[in-house]
């Protein structure tokens, strides 16, 4: 309540009528991930976050990380053992029933990019509902875009911030 109502943001994003982005179809030329489009790894969800992005955020907090900081806040994601595998709809559900609470959505891990197809079906729905998504990665944007995933440069090219580099 201190931090008074829910406002919209146009954080790093160009003023537009509508937003119309498609839902991401799986590509026969991206490899599979051990786990397909429709499912995604995940730590945690929260809401109220005003650490995590400019205003009032619900945060997905994914799971698994390649990178493994030695300085990282959360060393628990690192291991998948220490989430579950969910559906992607579920977790676009909740951060739509909490959409008059919050400002966007913020993606961090773990290491998101670690499941990068996942991802990019979950910022395809987000943006689909026009929410505003940071991510958070542990990886540069040259390391990102050197990678040539088409997973990655979607992600890359439908957020609206990406924080990025080691922690």
């Amino acid at each position: 309540d201190d931090l008074g109502s829910h406002m919209n943001l146009n954080c790093a994003s160009p003023v537009q009528k509508e937003r119309s982005l498609p839902v991401l179809q799986p590509d026969s030329n991206i490899a599979r991930p051990e786990v397909d489009g429709s499912s995604i790894w995940l730590y945690r969800i929260y809401h109220n976050s005003v650490v995590d992005g400019p205003g009032r955020r619900s945060v997905i907090q994914t799971v698994g990380c390649s990178i493994k900081c030695r300085q990282c806040l959360v060393p628990q994601t690192h291991s998948r053992e220490n989430g579950e595998l969910v559906s992607v709809s579920s977790i676009v559900a909740e951060v739509v029933g909490q959409r008059e609470k919050h400002d966007g959505v913020t993606i961090l891990g773990g290491e998101p990019f670690d499941q990068p197809e996942s991802v990019a079906e979950l910022v395809s729905r987000l943006k689909h509902h026009g929410i505003h998504t940071v991510v958070y990665s542990g990886y540069t944007i040259e390391q990102l875009i050197q990678k040539r995933h088409a997973a990655i440069n979607y992600i890359l090219t439908h957020i609206d911030i990406l924080i990025d580099g080691p922690f």
